[in-house]
């Protein structure tokens, strides 16, 4: 990987997110967010317009967040969230948004699990996580 660099192999997107799987198959943390680090941060810029995110982007931050909720970071994997949550074109929208909530909640952050919510709830209004974010904001008496 470090060899070629991105720009030089085709694979190299595959290449490292094959070893985001060795390291969580060996349960080292640290090395599998070395290596979703590097494939967040890896953008190619366009020189017409844009740039491109690895393929394994949005699985990237959502692993990644976890990884960092379940540290105990809080405000790390919030932002990981949200940035997966910016991303229009995500599937995995409904999903950061979700696990923000859940993670919110379970360190006692209620306002802002219940930002989360109501995100999911005005920007998702399709998802399949939406009765959880109803019944959470119930629950929590969150404003709408």
């Amino acid at each position: 990987v470090a060899l070629y660099g991105r720009w030089d192999s085709g694979l190299w997107d595959d290449a490292v997110w094959r070893l985001v799987q060795m390291a969580e198959a060996r349960g080292d943390e640290k090395e599998q967010e070395r290596w979703l680090t590097v494939l967040i941060e890896a953008k190619e810029t366009s020189l017409i317009i844009g740039s491109y995110d690895s393929p394994y982007h949005d699985n990237a931050l959502m692993l990644l967040g976890r990884l960092r909720a379940r540290r105990g970071d809080l405000k790390a994997a919030l932002k990981l969230f949200y940035e997966l949550a910016q991303t229009d074109k995500s599937r995995l929208r409904d999903d950061a948004l979700v696990q923000a909530m859940r993670f919110a909640a379970r360190a006692a952050a209620f306002e802002e699990a219940c930002h989360a919510a109501r995100r999911l709830l005005r920007e998702e209004p399709k998802s399949r996580f939406v009765p959880e974010a109803r019944r959470f904001m119930s629950e929590k008496a969150c404003e709408p």
